[in-house]
């Protein structure tokens, strides 16, 4: 029996180099490695998708309630990932800029009832992600970078300033945290100095990890759906962190951890440990530890 192609996404907020790295990615596997990898993203990566993305950047087109902008980004989610599904059964490899995550990032922020997000993305998504590398970039860097790009900041995939920048990079953090299954991969980039190289030889490490774990048949049998992730568990551990999530809010990065990044620069390989406790592990506890710090602090 041919074993199914993996299903992989990069996430985070505007600037964080999410399309660049997704094509380094494509390349890394096809080109490199010999495996076949179909690029897309969300939204936009079918004609209809293409045509939606229009309407949804025009001002003058994209719908103004909430709701009406969740169901049209849920639309090209239905149509995306049955191309994604289709692809994966056939051996292929798929990588998206952007999958459901974003949608539950940026309708939460909009007041969005989760309820209505879940249900939405249950009905709307034919497959979820293997693996999600968020990359948690600096987030001047980032609008900087949207702003040189664009001219402007695009409402429906980014933030207009620093503070919903802040508050959209703790919704991340939320559901990295929240991800008992380890599906969602912290990627740092935490100053200009943090080249893109760096950040995708931190990538193409964890990628490795995954490709060994496919071809060892760790994956043989599951396609992942949206309903894996949302159980009484997920809402257990939900209510426990919601004071840490809201106090990430405005943490910038510490600096320990940018002088950290910047000497794995160099050595990455010796840095990101081979056994367990893994990166993510570490990442979290640390992460945590900081925010009481700084509810201790206030």
């Amino acid at each position: 029996m041919k074993r199914r192609g993996l299903y992989g996404a990069i996430e985070g907020i505007n600037g964080a180099g999410k399309s660049r790295l997704t094509a380094r990615i494509r390349k890394y596997l096809s080109e490199e490695l010999g495996i076949p990898c179909f690029q897309t993203r969300q939204i936009g990566g079918s004609v209809y998708g293409g045509a939606l993305r229009q309407v949804l950047e025009n001002e003058a087109t994209r719908p103004q309630d909430n709701i009406a902008m969740l169901l049209a980004a849920a639309s090209d989610r239905a149509e995306n990932t049955a191309i994604v599904k289709s692809k994966i059964a056939s051996g292929m490899w798929a990588i998206s800029d952007r999958c459901e995550l974003s949608m539950f990032v940026h309708q939460e922020h909009e007041g969005v009832n989760e309820d209505i997000i879940e249900l939405t993305n249950l009905i709307a998504s034919h497959v979820s992600p293997d693996f999600i590398f968020w990359i948690d970039v600096d987030l001047e860097l980032a609008i900087q970078r949207v702003e040189n790009r664009d001219g402007s900041l695009k409402k429906f995939s980014s933030a207009k300033s620093i503070q919903e920048a802040h508050e959209l990079r703790a919704l991340y953090y939320k559901h990295w945290i929240l991800d008992t299954d380890g599906r969602i991969i912290y990627v740092p980039n935490p100053t200009s100095l943090w080249s893109e190289e760096a950040t995708f030889g931190f990538i193409k490490i964890e990628l490795d990890r995954i490709i060994k774990r496919w071809k060892d048949g760790e994956f043989d049998g599951t396609v992942p759906t949206p309903g894996e992730r949302w159980s009484k568990e997920y809402a257990q551990e939900e209510r426990k962190f919601k004071d840490e999530y809201e106090a990430f809010k405005y943490q910038p990065f510490r600096q320990n951890w940018a002088e950290v990044f910047s000497e794995a620069e160099t050595e990455t390989e010796n840095w990101i440990p081979e056994t367990e406790p893994d990166l993510t592990t570490f990442l979290k506890q640390t992460a945590r530890d900081n925010n009481r710090d700084l509810r201790d602090l206030s």
